[in-house]
């Protein structure tokens, strides 16, 4: 079935270089994990990594920033830098800083310890960032990420942070149960009040008059000039939602069919204890509400599913729906391969042939579940990454010819096409070669922390693997033959994404990864078996466990670095950065006219090979249609 692309040309906004954002009402992929505000503006992130900034119009502009989850945002007071705390959720602490009119990272700080709390002050000088140290609170000056001591003494574990209007005070939240000011001019303590210990969801509201925090299914509000609990009130799981000038203190509870909207009213400065029930509700498809946000006279929620809702504070007695600001528009591409001037898209229920010169894509075959491609011949190989679903064959001609090739025992790690062979990776543990001419499967070499491999020829074979496994070295040579092993000299904790050149008896290419106590290093490699030599090609100075290489006319792709790809000329040794689309770029695929890049929120996007220049980005609707940008 052949289908056109439409082109959206008037959503285009592009970003020389760095990148540019996509308009759309698509949700995030996974849950929706923090809010903040800004002039004019909500904005929005998740787990997906993604930035989306949701505009009066209801439409969001999507950036992603990050290949980690978000767990939270903070908006400068001109209303387009975006602080972001990024995190792995063990290891890697960051908190950066993106300016959304350019999409360009301002600056990067990484952090020893877990952030919980994140705020600019109110005129933007800093960000201060809770932590769970014992320094308690982190200030970041704004223009370069450099820590700036304004706190002489530490507060302990802090989990909230706000300042004066004029900066020159603040007040913080301690777990431990202290409710803190303190002087910035000075960096001393000017008082402290003893509160409830462990609250969550720590709030200033009222013009900085009350205190409020939820711990065991009560409000706690305190009154924040005198440390003074004045009101104990019982609510079942709890959300607040008030901004610092509300006067009242807003916040939801689930019973599991109805979300109820209430409000803690406050009449001359005194806190009545009976909540007022504003509003029932419900959401469209009963998701769960991970984080909410007041914004005005709006409420907004976001979901586990990614989607993002709203409703107003007017009260109600009907039992309403909240407004859906997000709608599912797109469709994800899990693969992509070339095969001579075509290239393949393997999305959630077709194979489709696609060329860039006359803007078609072909539906040549179903997809029952499948997420990797390889194109063999006049046919492609299907596999599923991390399951024993069988390796199947089907043919993109008009027969459509199926079967099944072989059936993994063990979790499916990988497969690469190597003539007339498949090489596989089972489990990490074992590298089996399946060959098309006699339909037979055979174990090549079996061990620990197997990474990746590589058929160098039909007697070498090179496996990539954790050096903390024997033989204890990150890349082995085997011969297929004797199955003798041979650790090589390479010096990295683990090696992986190992690309076979096309030039006869040439180097490959692979990427490793080295740590010490001071620092950390992920390298791209050539290594060249005729005279045993590895050599660097390029460093990034952290950790990229997702970076990759490809090799194609003369020249090495990959995406270390994780933000845009790089297109390093084996014989020049230059090295071109390739402008990016909206989302971070996961996989490449070439032929001699075009450069196709598989984005992580299942996107592509065009290159021309020879300039390098960005042509189209494309996305697959849920209705099976296909947009151009």
């Amino acid at each position: 079935m052949k289908k056109i692309l439409i082109p959206f040309l008037s959503l285009l906004i592009l970003f020389p270089f760095f990148g540019q954002t996509h308009t759309s009402t698509q949700p995030h992929d996974g849950s929706v994990t923090a809010f903040a505000t800004g002039t004019n503006a909500l904005f929005s992130a998740g787990n997906d990594g993604f930035l989306i900034k949701w505009t009066a119009s209801g439409m969001g502009e999507h950036f992603q920033v990050s290949d980690y989850e978000i767990k939270m945002i903070a908006v400068h007071p001109n209303g387009y830098e975006v602080a972001v705390y990024e995190t792995d959720g063990y290891s890697v602490n960051r908190i950066s800083v993106w300016n959304w009119n350019t999409q360009t990272r301002k600056f990067a700080k990484r952090i020893s310890d877990t952030v919980t709390s994140l705020a600019y002050s109110e005129k933007g000088t800093y960000i201060m960032a809770g932590t769970t140290s014992i320094d308690g609170i982190i200030f970041l000056e704004n223009t370069r990420g450099s820590i700036v001591k304004k706190v002489n003494d530490s507060a302990g574990f802090v989990s909230y942070a706000v300042t004066s209007t004029s900066e020159n005070s603040n007040c913080m939240y301690s777990p431990l149960g202290y409710l803190i000011y303190t002087n910035l001019r000075t960096g001393v303590r000017k008082t402290e009040f003893q509160v409830e210990a462990n609250l969550i969801q720590p709030t200033i509201y009222n013009n900085d008059l009350f205190f409020a925090g939820v711990k065991n299914d009560t409000i706690y509000i305190t009154q924040a000039t005198t440390g003074t609990v004045i009101a104990k009130i019982s609510a079942k799981s709890p959300q607040i939602c008030t901004s610092r000038s509300d006067t009242n203190l807003y916040y939801i509870e689930n019973d599991g069919r109805f979300i109820t909207l209430k409000m803690i009213e406050t009449e001359e400065h005194h806190v009545i204890e009976t909540p007022i029930i504003v509003k029932r509700f419900s959401l469209t498809n009963r998701s769960t509400i991970e984080t909410l946000i007041k914004r005005n006279d709006s409420i907004f929620l976001g979901a586990t599913d990614g989607n993002i809702y709203s409703l107003d504070t007017s009260p109600s007695t009907e039992n309403l729906i909240a407004e859906q600001v997000t709608k599912h528009v797109y469709d994800k591409i899990y693969d992509v391969a070339a095969q001579g001037n075509y290239f393949f898209l393997l999305t959630e229920k077709s194979v489709i042939r696609v060329s860039y010169n006359d803007s078609t894509l072909v539906t040549v075959a179903g997809n029952s579940g499948y997420t990797n491609i390889v194109p063999y011949n006049d046919a492609v190989i299907l596999w599923s990454k991390n399951t024993k679903k069988p390796v199947q064959y089907i043919s993109t001609d008009e027969s459509g010819f199926k079967k099944t090739l072989f059936t993994p025992t063990q979790l499916l790690q990988m497969v690469h096409k190597k003539d007339n062979q498949l090489i596989t990776i089972e489990s990490n543990t074992t590298v089996k070669m399946y060959n098309f001419d006699t339909n037979s499967l055979t174990t090549l070499y079996t061990g620990t922390g197997i990474q990746d491999a590589l058929l160098y020829s039909p007697e070498d074979l090179y496996v990539a693997k954790t050096a903390t496994s024997n033989p204890k070295s990150a890349l082995i040579h085997v011969n297929v033959n004797t199955k003798e092993t041979v650790p090589l000299p390479v010096t990295s904790e683990v090696a992986f994404s190992l690309t076979e050149n096309q030039v006869e008896n040439g180097p490959f290419y692979g990427v490793s990864i080295s740590t010490s106590t001071d620092s950390k290093k992920t390298e791209i490699f050539s290594y060249y078996p005729q005279t045993k030599m590895f050599v660097p090609v390029l460093q990034w100075a952290d950790e990229d466990t997702q970076a990759f290489t490809y090799l194609q006319n003369n020249m090495l792709y990959t995406n270390i670095g994780k933000t845009q790809i790089h297109a390093y000329s084996i014989s020049s040794r230059q090295d071109t950065l390739l402008s990016r689309s909206s989302s971070l770029p996961v996989s490449v695929a070439g032929n001699s006219e075009n450069l196709l890049i598989l984005n992580k929120n299942g996107s592509i996007t065009w290159y021309n090979t020879k300039t390098k220049r960005l042509l189209k980005n494309w996305y697959v609707t849920n209705t099976g249609e296909w947009l151009e940008y």
